[in-house]
């Protein structure tokens, strides 16, 4: 049942379906292993898809929380407002489209071509982006966040797309696909998963 009031519609391609998130996330995590299978590849129980069912893995999914004293929609958004001082514009037009629900995919590459570029090899990002993604998944109000996370136990995290990203995600398209994937953000979330894991004993 996909829920009659829409809360669980699952919108992919252009096209709307009608399906729960559980079987939506059995889906994915189906195409995943096949596609290990097509490539020769040893299947490693993951998830690979930040969106759908699994939006709450993704650096642009919103959902309010507080770092420093202040609010934020998204660890995206509170990244750029307290590192990328000099990108003012952008950081203004991120939040703008965030308040009306949506981005669009120019923005989106846009947003990758600037992250990747000052955020490489820089450890004090890492930290302060980690440092933000913990505070998104511990706030409060966000328990129900937190159990998702939880819940993807046993499960190797990879950010894969054609978004050209190779520092924070995992770029599969033919110009991207034989580089090397440093993938920080899903390490940034297993390593969140593991000290929440560590605190609940």
């Amino acid at each position: 049942d996909g829920g009659y009031n829409g809360n669980n519609l699952i919108t992919t391609n252009g096209w709307i379906s009608r399906i729960c998130k559980k079987c939506n996330k059995e889906q994915i995590e189906n195409e995943t292993k096949m596609f290990d299978e097509r490539n020769n590849l040893n299947h490693i129980p993951r998830i690979t898809l930040f969106k759908e069912g699994y939006e709450f893995l993704s650096p642009f999914h919103i959902k309010s929380f507080q770092y420093n004293e202040k609010y934020y929609r998204s660890i995206i958004e509170a990244f750029y407002s307290i590192k990328d001082k000099q990108n003012a514009d952008l950081y203004e037009t991120i939040r703008s489209q965030f308040s009306k629900s949506k981005i669009s995919p120019s923005l989106i590459k846009e947003i990758a071509n600037r992250f990747s570029v000052f955020y490489e090899d820089n450890i004090e990002d890492y930290n302060l982006l980690k440092d933000i993604t913990k505070a998104k998944f511990t706030y409060e109000f966000n328990s129900d966040i937190k159990s998702e996370l939880l819940e993807t136990n046993g499960k190797l995290l990879q950010n894969m797309g054609k978004h050209h990203d190779n520092i924070l995600g995992h770029c599969v398209c033919d110009k991207c696909k034989d580089l090397q994937h440093k993938d920080l953000f899903a390490k940034i979330l297993m390593e969140i998963r593991d000290e929440l894991n560590e605190e609940n004993k």
